[in-house]
């Protein structure tokens, strides 16, 4: 994977342009501890799908993103060509942002629709350093009433662009983030072992699915966990509504997977809207891999949906991803 030319101006150029264009009010950026604050204009109503109230889980993560980014990227006061996190300025340097975990606590009252979500508070804040990871959080709460809606926490880690590499952060950078955390929250994501029996569906990382850096964006695993969830419950749906004829109606090629099938986790689960989650990104993927998503659940967590994405050989097999989601009991 090589650099094109231009792509940092053509980085720098792009979150530049983003800033510009959104329209985040009330805007407060602050050096020590390192945060910025700012009202958003809310959910978009593309967010919302399977019932009218409830925003579906990846487009809650979409807006989270968009916070996330803009505030990544506020210049910063009194400092001349300088952001809050300073991720312009060490790509600049040959270093590629990559996604490690992910924690997402989202509260009920974004699935409640008497709860206005326009416009919205964030804060954007800086949450520590441990070795090579950087941990970033953001939090979305209604403007009006100051209520928590959804808190995404998440760690960076910076690849050399030479070594192709995790590499250790210069020193200018530990230098001028150390001590300035809003408050020392750490994210923990352990790697899961899959049992025997899942469900599986097979994908393939298309060249849509890929980002600048020519790898698979992080958004692409969550969207095949979640079509590989929606395709067991419609096999499941549809085989209750056909008795005895879904012996054979595996899609791809996998044949019978009623076993594997989701007890729980049903449609109307899944209308009441996700209560958590946890990602852990592990290898990456580019465009005309195969995947295969992995789908299980665990009879002490019954509203819990678990996840491994892996590319298998004849000899081995590659993780790429690993989520866990929990749901909130209808």
């Amino acid at each position: 994977m090589g650099t094109k030319p231009g792509l940092n101006s053509m980085y720098n150029e792009l979150w530049t342009n983003h800033l510009k264009a959104t329209d985040a009010k009330d805007l407060k950026v602050s050096d020590s501890p390192r945060y910025a604050s700012f009202t958003y204009p809310g959910m978009p109503f593309w967010s919302f799908e399977l019932d009218p109230r409830v925003p579906g889980f990846i487009n809650i993560l979409r807006v989270c993103e968009d916070c996330l980014y803009f505030g990544t990227q506020q210049p910063m006061p009194g400092k001349k060509n300088q952001t809050l996190m300073q991720i312009r300025e060490l790509v600049e340097e040959n270093y590629i942002p990559f996604h490690g975990l992910h924690e997402y606590k989202i509260n009920p009252e974004i699935y409640d629709p008497d709860v206005p979500k326009w416009p919205l508070k964030v804060k954007f804040s800086y949450v520590g350093r441990y070795g090579p990871l950087v941990h970033v959080q953001v939090q979305v709460y209604t403007a009006e009433t100051n209520v928590l809606l959804v808190t995404r926490t998440q760690t960076f880690s910076f690849v050399n662009m030479r070594t192709r590499k995790i590499d250790d952060l210069p020193e200018w950078y530990t230098k001028e983030l150390d001590g300035k955390e809003v408050t020392k929250h750490t994210v923990q994501v352990d790697r899961m072992v899959k049992p025997e029996v899942t469900y599986k569906h097979d994908m393939t990382i298309l060249f849509t699915d890929t980002d600048t850096f020519q790898h698979a964006n992080y958004l692409t695993y969550i969207r095949f966990c979640q079509k590989a969830l929606r395709q067991a419950v419609t096999e499941c749906m549809r085989a209750a509504k056909n008795p005895g004829q879904h012996a054979s109606s595996g899609k791809g090629g996998r044949g019978d997977q009623s076993k594997a099938w989701p007890k729980k986790i049903t449609p109307e689960v899944m209308r009441k809207g996700v209560k958590s989650a946890k990602c852990r990104y592990f290898n990456e993927c580019v465009a005309g891999d195969e995947v295969t998503v992995h789908v299980w659940e665990e009879t002490e967590k019954p509203f819990w949906v678990f996840f491994s994405v892996e590319t298998e050989t004849t000899a081995t097999s590659i993780l790429r991803f690993q989520m866990s989601i929990e749901y909130f009991k209808p």
